[in-house]
């Protein structure tokens, strides 16, 4: 019973209305074969989360706004992640732990689109903490 209820809690928030993966435009049409070989495309897998893609993809699971921003807007919930949607996963300037001032520019950016959000679904705690993140980031961009 403890095991299920750890794994409850290291999940997000589910979406709140159920909907069709939302996809790319650019990418429609192509089939994941098409899209395995080009590294900046990412076929989310069953229960899989923002933050486990990204911690994957660059090291770090916090840079996960820079992945919300490149595939989605305002209107999408970012605790929603539907499995076969297809993601670009955008390249740093830096690397991962020596990030360039384009890369802190776009952290904030990405987390100022997710706090609008969260903002948008009406989880206002969350918006106030991506807010953080993104003045954050925008100090360490300057």
């Amino acid at each position: 019973e403890a095991s299920s209820q750890n794994e409850t809690t290291a999940k997000q928030e589910p979406a709140l209305e159920e909907t069709e993966p939302p996809q790319n435009p650019e990418l429609a049409g192509q089939t994941s074969s098409e899209t395995a070989k080009d590294g900046n495309i990412y076929q989310v897998k069953e229960d899989e989360w923002y933050w486990v893609i990204s911690r994957n993809a660059y090291g770090k699971a916090h840079f996960w706004p820079l992945i919300f921003e490149a595939n989605f807007n305002r209107d999408t919930h970012p605790d929603s992640l539907e499995t076969g949607t297809l993601l670009k996963i955008p390249a740093l300037s830096g690397t991962p732990d020596n990030l360039t001032a384009e890369d802190y520019a776009r952290l904030a950016s990405g987390a100022g689109l997710v706090s609008s959000a969260y903002e948008n679904f009406g989880k206002l705690d969350k918006a106030k903490e991506y807010a953080r993140y993104a003045d954050k980031w925008n100090r360490n961009s300057q």
